[in-house]
């Protein structure tokens, strides 16, 4: 069954949960735009689309902290 498509601001809101839950278990460095992809079921393009590089994504991930 395929997975759900979400607005563009459902799944940033998605992401950003997959990568603050992997924040805790994992250093920043190594904190890819692939592992949050991945722990949400997404491609990583996906999240380079939507949060348009992995500083912003990092961003994102702290401020929900």
């Amino acid at each position: 069954m395929p997975k759900k498509l979400l607005t563009k601001a459902e799944r940033k809101e998605s992401l950003i949960k997959a990568g603050v839950k992997l924040a805790k278990t994992t250093d920043w460095p190594k904190l890819s735009c692939a592992k949050v992809a991945e722990a949400d079921g997404v491609s990583a393009p996906l999240v380079f689309h939507i949060f348009g590089s992995r500083k912003a994504l990092h961003k994102a991930i702290k401020a929900a902290q």
